[in-house]
């Protein structure tokens, strides 16, 4: 009887620290700034280490958050959003989720000057909102279904409520 090859799976190449998972997933940059620190979150090391380490991240992310896509995949994966601003950025930026409703004026819409920021498709930056009425995006889920990035199988785990429009507030930062 032949013997079977030996397969040895490996996780990825080489273990990540929790802070950095927790950059990639969250886009949270740790408190102590070392060195380390600096090359993963400001000299795109980040997308060196997303790049090698995207499947099995992705995919335990997916499995506890479904509907949704940790902040790597925004920043390096998500579909590029095609407006032309005939700056060096054109092209690199994720496309934003729909807005749907609420009143408020991006910073960016005000000031041209400002770079549009994104987290997880939202508007980073804000001029002013109504705190009454603060702007609402399509949820992860609906931007995913949108794209043809939502597969029938994961759709149907989610619940009505993983397609409500998501506030703004949680990303907001307003410039006088």
């Amino acid at each position: 009887m032949a013997k079977r090859p030996k397969i040895i799976l490996e996780r990825h190449s080489k273990p990540l620290e929790d802070w950095q998972i927790d950059y990639l997933t969250t886009g949270n940059v740790p408190e102590r700034a070392t060195l380390e620190v600096w090359e993963m979150c400001f000299q795109n090391y980040g997308a060196d280490a997303w790049e090698k380490h995207r499947d099995w991240i992705l995919r335990d992310f997916i499995r506890k958050n479904p509907g949704r896509r940790p902040w790597a995949w925004w920043r390096y994966d998500a579909p590029r959003w095609a407006r032309k601003f005939g700056a060096w950025f054109d092209g690199t930026l994720p496309e934003p989720r729909l807005r749907v409703g609420g009143a408020g004026t991006v910073a960016q819409e005000k000031f041209p000057a400002i770079i549009p920021r994104f987290n997880c498709g939202i508007p980073k930056d804000w001029h002013e909102i109504d705190e009454h009425d603060p702007p609402t995006f399509e949820a992860e889920a609906s931007y995913l279904k949108r794209h043809g990035l939502l597969s029938k199988t994961k759709e149907k785990r989610l619940k009505p409520g993983d397609f409500e429009p998501e506030s703004c507030l949680k990303y907001m930062k307003t410039y006088d």
